[in-house]
Parts: structure tokens; sequence; C-alpha cells
């Protein structure tokens, strides 16, 4: 760190740090530079010491970065004073970079001096348009192998039809079961293509937050799933604020979920939520078979069933679903591996206004 401040302990401890720190006085001057800085802009110490710390800015954020000190000033009003936010940031030798700044107040020798932390943000940047082009193409994937893939599938079934109607006198029982297996396979691929397409695209169908009667919208859900009559839904009478469209989603591949794989024709399926800092829990409790042990691990894969898909129809996408609608929010989804009366699925989801009011 060079020069304002003749502190050598002070000194080795900034050049020691992997951020970038840039000290500036109230007229934007840069009065001290470490050796990270050096590294992501390109200058020398020496090079930038003395000079406005907007030299490292390419416009509009070179002129908006003296407004924002003159305001300061004048008005005392922080805009990105104690808080954190990304600005592109120019190197010496004139190319730019996203990097994630956060700007701090202090006080020495009665002068005023303001501490920025930056960090160069490129790689992450990078990783998520790369992560954003991968979930465009596995969409456009699951889009063209569903479109390409049903035609022929409906074919078979068709053609298998036209057989039976035909034949139907003179087919022996063993070949009107293997029709019948043909078009049940058919029609499992058809399904699990729907279910890799809806996997694809579960992304940009989620909403934003609003208020959700949670009581009604699992109500909702168990009677859009087939086979629900004899299940008894238990959900307290809560008002939160969550996406519902998200909500909606994992709820309905829960509780589907616990009716297809029970090992009775009837259960109880038990919605429990409560408040917590930073968001939710949120639990989902039956009383059917639970989850074998050497499912639990991997569970919540895509493509993961329970059972032989001729015993229990389905794709294995549903609880990957849930998966990715939580991880979409930055939640968290898991097993409770001490629960052995059944299954209990745990939920941790965010929310920056956690509202929650019973009735």
């Amino acid at each position: 760190m060079k020069k304002a401040f003749d502190i050598p302990e002070l000194e080795i401890i900034m050049d020691t740090v992997l951020d970038g720190f840039i000290i500036i006085d109230d007229m934007g001057v840069i009065q001290s530079f470490n050796q990270s800085a050096v590294k992501a802009f390109g200058y020398q110490a020496e090079e930038v010491i003395g000079k406005n710390v907007s030299m490292l800015m390419p416009e509009p954020y070179r002129v908006e970065h003296d407004q924002y000190l003159a305001n300061y000033k004048d008005t005392g009003l922080k805009k990105i004073i104690g808080i954190g936010r990304e600005i592109i940031a120019q190197r010496k030798d004139g190319s730019c970079y996203p990097m994630e700044l956060a700007v701090n107040e202090m006080q020495l020798d009665g002068q005023r001096y303001f501490v920025g932390t930056i960090r160069d943000i490129s790689e992450r940047e990078n990783l998520i348009k790369e992560l954003k082009r991968s979930n465009e193409d596995l969409e456009q994937f699951a889009y063209v192998a569903s479109h390409d893939l049903k035609s022929p599938l409906n074919g078979i079934k068709k053609l298998v039809s036209w057989i039976e109607k035909d034949h139907a006198e003179n087919l022996p029982q063993e070949a009107i079961e293997h029709f019948g297996m043909i078009k049940n396979r058919a029609d499992r691929m058809t399904k699990l293509l729907n279910d890799l397409l809806e996997y694809a695209r579960v992304n940009t169908k989620l909403s934003d937050s609003e208020t959700v009667d949670l009581h009604k919208l699992c109500h909702h859900t168990l009677s859009l799933v087939k086979n629900n009559d004899a299940f008894e839904l238990s959900v307290p009478q809560a008002h939160i604020n969550l996406s519902r469209t998200g909500l909606q989603i994992v709820m309905l591949n829960l509780i589907s979920n616990v009716i297809k794989h029970h090992h009775q024709s009837h259960g109880i399926i038990e919605v429990d939520i409560s408040p917590c800092t930073g968001g939710y829990n949120l639990s989902v409790t039956d009383d059917g078979p639970g989850i074998p042990e050497q499912y639990k691990d991997r569970i919540f894969e895509m493509f993961q069933t329970l059972k032989s898909r001729d015993q229990v129809e389905g794709s294995g996408m549903g609880l990957a679903m849930v998966k990715k609608v939580i991880a979409f929010y930055g939640g968290k989804v898991s097993l409770d591996i001490t629960y052995t009366s059944g299954c209990r699925v745990q939920i941790f989801w965010p929310s920056k206004n956690n509202t929650f009011s019973m009735g």
C-alpha cells in the first residue's frame, strides 16, 4: 500500500489480502492502493496515488462517481456507502471487466476517507453466462426430443390398436398382453418426454413472491392428483410470502409422489411450515413405507424411481423437479433421515419478506 498512510504494519496487512483495497479522500483522490488492486487494474501504486479514482472506471461510471461524492458531501445521503454493488472497472490497457465494489467510510485524524473493497467477478459472470447457455441448450434439446419422438410413439400406439382391431378374433391372449405392454411403454415414454420438457422449462415458469394461502393451495393441488380420494391432507391455515407457481410445482410433485409410492390405498399427508431467519422451514410428512436406505443419497436426482416402472408408472423426474425449483430460489431440500415412520421431506425456502399469519 502506497503511501499516504505511513503505517508499516497496516501496509503489510493490506498487501497480503486477496481483495483489492483502495482508499480515497473526500475529493475522490486515491491515497492507498494495495497489491491486489495492482494486479486487478495493471497500474502500479505510484501511477494512481494522487489521482482521482474515476480513472479506474469507464463512462458513464466515471461521471456518476464524482456525482455520488458531491451529493454525499452536500446532503449526507448515502447511495453506495455501506453496501455492495456491481460495476464495470477499467484496466490500464483500456479493457473493462465486471467488479464487485463495497465502500465504507472512515475517519482518521479528523479527515474523512472512503475504503473501497474490490473483487473481480469476471469468472463468476462467465460461469453464469455458460450456465444460461447450457440451460437454453437443454430446453431446446428437450423441446426437439419431445416433439420429434412423440409422433413415432403415437404412430406405434395407433399401429398396435389397428392390429388389435383387425385381428381381434385371431390373436392369442399372449399377443394381446404383449400389445398392451407396447402401448404402456409408449405412454411411459411420452410422459417421460413431457416431464423432461417440463424440467427444462421450469425456471422460465417460476413467478415472484406473493401472499399465498398455503392451506388452499395444497388442497387444490391434492385435487389435481390421481387416486387422491382416500388420502387425508393436513395443512395449517397459514398465509406466507412465496412464489405461488414454484410452491404449487413443489407440492404437486411431493403429494403425487406420496400417493404413487404409498404401500396402501389410503394414507395421511401432513404439511407444516414455520418462519425462520431468512425464510421458511417447510416439511411434507407421510405415513408411507419410507425411502429405502440405498435411495436416500440420490432420491432427488433425475430418473430415480423407488419401484420398477412396471409396478409404478413414473418418469423419476418429480423430486428432481422439486430440487430444481427450490435451488432456483436459493433454498435447500433434503430427507429427514431421523424420521422412520414414513418419509419427511424438509425444505428451507428463502424469502426476503417472510411474513407469516395463521388463519
